[in-house]
């Protein structure tokens, strides 16, 4: 068996008439097909106000351009962004008595006060409410107008100002800056497993029909995002095939793809679990189980397979949407389709309020399949203290990415760390010779030299 790298390809599907591939946009509302995402729908019309034509007509040919290189969601992303920051800032700007209605008009300082607009506003949504926005968010504003422009200067720049210059680096440091994700408490861990416990515990005794599909699915997929620390999107794109046979009896791989660097993940895991021991805490990453619940998922949503579509019948997160009635208009209700992360979202807000699930501060829980990650680095590291056991198990290639951004240290190897160091300076600068003996024992640094070297 031989797993090689996947090659990635981020083409969005053109639109054909007649035989012919049309390559410019089609008008201000279209639709592009993403093989991950689907059909998805474009409006550019809301940016044609107040006499912006002309900057609506070039942040619509950008991302009708960029399909070759992003994903649908990311593109439509590019259009979220423009409307909630940039568009806002025309408007200030505009009531301040600028019109900037043209492409050629964005230079170096309309960009440089774009950054300090940025700095002044305040989140309206989500954990950040009322407080300013964080550094990723306006890092993330400023990157897809930046995004918006360099594609116009490759496409078109004949019709970009000769003042637009870039500023250097706006947000220096930001990896360091950006405070990573968090993991869970034992506490906040041992909730989320109990939670999970109950409804395996219901599914099992009285059949997958107990819960909705949408909550079965996201049952499994915090399972095995707990006991595999894979990203998300890999977990919701695992094919029926992903789990493979191991050359050792008593084992079997998982492969999942991370789409970004193209690189299969490879993770192997026991068959059958281990017995337990008496005095042993219960193990919050089940990597013996992953096969279970991998086969039990795919047999589970395997009748769906004849009504998906194509590029969806290898896919284990699989449902048929439901009727809901607050979409009429909606074509996905009735339809199979793979689970997606908006879908995903949903129903983790769902299996919460069903759970009554709150953190440590007896708040609401915050249950992201992002933060199960550096849960699942933070514990295996715990119970290994080896940082490139970690890297290997994340996937990382480099163990600084690992540490900096998915491990966080338990307390009590923090204190270890501090005892021994203070333990280790009193023992180096202790001028006795019968105790500074010790490092002089192999005689290969004389007393008087290490005297001298510790003065």
């Amino acid at each position: 068996m031989v797993i090689s790298r996947k090659r990635v390809n981020r083409k969005v599907e053109s639109i054909a008439a007649e035989g012919q591939v049309i390559d410019l946009p089609p008008a201000w509302c279209f639709t592009i097909h993403c093989k991950y995402h689907g059909d998805i729908r474009f409006d550019f019309e809301p940016l044609r106000q107040n006499g912006r034509d002309n900057l609506a007509m070039h942040a619509r040919n950008a991302v009708w351009s960029l399909r070759h290189e992003m994903v649908g969601v990311t593109l439509l992303g590019i259009l979220q962004q423009l409307t909630t920051y940039f568009w806002p800032f025309l408007d200030e700007q505009e009531h301040h008595g600028e019109c900037l209605t043209r492409l050629d008009q964005i230079d170096t300082t309309i960009l440089r006060g774009f950054l300090a607009w940025l700095e002044r506003q305040i989140a309206g949504v989500g954990p950040r409410k009322g407080q300013p926005l964080s550094l990723s968010a306006k890092k993330n504003a400023y990157s897809v107008l930046k995004a918006v422009l360099v594609n116009r200067i490759k496409q078109v720049p004949d019709c970009v100002s000769p003042a637009l210059k870039f500023p250097k680096s706006p947000f220096p440091k930001i990896n360091h800056l950006v405070p990573k994700r968090e993991p869970y408490s034992k506490n906040e861990q041992d909730c989320i497993v109990a939670a999970c416990n109950r409804d395996l515990r219901l599914i099992h005794e009285h059949g997958g029909e107990v819960l909705p599909a949408a909550q079965v699915l996201v049952l499994h997929l915090i399972v095995l995002a707990m006991a595999t620390g894979r990203n998300f999107q890999g977990l919701l794109e695992l094919q029926r095939t992903s789990l493979k046979p191991h050359p050792l009896d008593d084992r079997e791989i998982l492969v999942t793809e991370k789409r970004r660097c193209g690189f299969p993940q490879i993770a192997s895991y026991r068959i059958n679990a281990p017995e337990r021991l008496a005095n042993q805490e219960q193990v919050l990453t089940i990597p013996t189980t992953v096969g279970e619940h991998f086969r039990w998922l795919a047999e589970y949503t395997r009748p769906l397979t004849a009504d998906a579509g194509k590029a969806d019948q290898d896919c284990i997160f699989l449902w048929r949407v439901p009727y809901t009635g607050r979409h009429p208009r909606s074509t996905r209700q009735g339809k199979v389709n793979r689970l997606s992360q908006v879908d995903a979202r949903n129903a983790i807000d769902d299996f919460i309020t069903r759970h009554g699930l709150v953190d440590d501060h007896g708040e609401r829980l915050q249950l992201n399949i992002s933060r199960c990650r550096p849960t699942f680095g933070s514990n295996l590291y715990a119970r290994t203290r080896d940082i490139r056991k970690v890297q290997r198990a994340l996937g990382h290639a480099s163990a600084e990415t690992t540490a900096r951004h998915y491990v966080s240290l338990p307390a009590d190897a923090e204190r270890d760390h501090i005892f021994v160091g203070q333990a280790m300076v009193g023992w180096v600068t202790n001028t006795q010779e019968s105790q500074a003996q010790v490092i002089c024992s192999p005689q290969l640094l004389p007393i008087k030299s290490r005297e001298k070297s510790v003065t």
